[in-house]
């Protein structure tokens, strides 16, 4: 199982129709794929996760390098991983704001600047509180 976590930032913000319409076709091609994920996106930058097969995974990844959407693409991880953390999850998705962010006592703290340029471990401890964090139990 690979994964690859990036950031980038949107070439204009999206409103909910457009954003309605990237899920869609996204959730498509991945369940077609194989690729599950979770795309977050705040303010105008977005957080993707893709997992699946190591070269179906990489050349999405690809194409999405290529996607006049978005600019400034990042990737934070790019490895094999013992198993996927979006099973059922063609595309999860979740849109927030910098401010409901800080709001959160998980994220009080959050630089996204310093986020993007770590790598490894921040990044899934990040990702994994955000989930948690969102999760209705």
């Amino acid at each position: 199982m690979h994964r690859i976590i990036y950031f980038s930032s949107a070439t204009h913000f999206f409103n909910l129709e457009e954003l309605d319409s990237l899920l869609l076709k996204s959730r498509m091609k991945n369940a077609a794929n194989g690729i599950t994920g979770l795309l977050i996106y705040i303010d105008g930058d977005f957080i993707q996760i893709l997992e699946g097969e190591k070269e179906k995974v990489q050349n999405l990844f690809n194409l999405i390098k290529l996607d006049k959407k978005h600019s400034t693409v990042i990737s934070v991880f790019d490895q094999q991983v013992p198993g996927r953390m979006f099973e059922n999850w063609a595309m999860g998705f979740s849109q927030q704001t910098i401010q409901s962010l800080r709001k959160n006592n998980s994220f009080s703290t959050l630089n996204l600047d310093e986020l993007k340029e770590s790598k490894g471990n921040n990044v899934t401890i990040f990702l994994e509180t955000f989930i948690k964090s969102h999760r209705i139990v």
